[in-house]
């Protein structure tokens, strides 16, 4: 929504979610946006300066959904990845839900 409205905006996930998060962006913004969207690989605790240029920051936003689940929620890292990324001024917003996971296998 927000490169649609004009902003440039990185998306970023696991490697192994690479293929999808680019279908994804294909299937929602085609080549309309290509130049506003950025894909790349990030895991939490790398250095930044391992992203490709424009990929680095700092961000105005740091808008992120869902994006801590399962037993092994690495805030620390997410913190250290945040505070590399943001510069003076930068808004950072999580949603981040509270979920009751179980310990038994269904």
């Amino acid at each position: 929504a927000l490169a649609k409205k004009g902003a440039r905006v990185v998306l970023t996930d696991k490697a192994e979610s690479m293929v999808l998060l680019k279908r994804n962006v294909e299937e929602n913004f085609g080549k309309e946006h290509h130049d506003q969207v950025k894909v790349a690989v990030l895991k939490w605790g790398t250095p930044i300066s391992r992203l490709p240029a424009g990929c680095q920051g700092p961000f105005d936003f740091v808008v992120g959904s869902d994006i801590v689940y399962g037993y092994k929620r690495n805030y620390r890292a997410l913190l250290r990845t945040l505070r590399e990324v943001e510069g003076q001024g930068t808004e950072i917003f999580l949603a981040i839900p509270d979920r009751k996971e179980s310990k038994q296998i269904a």
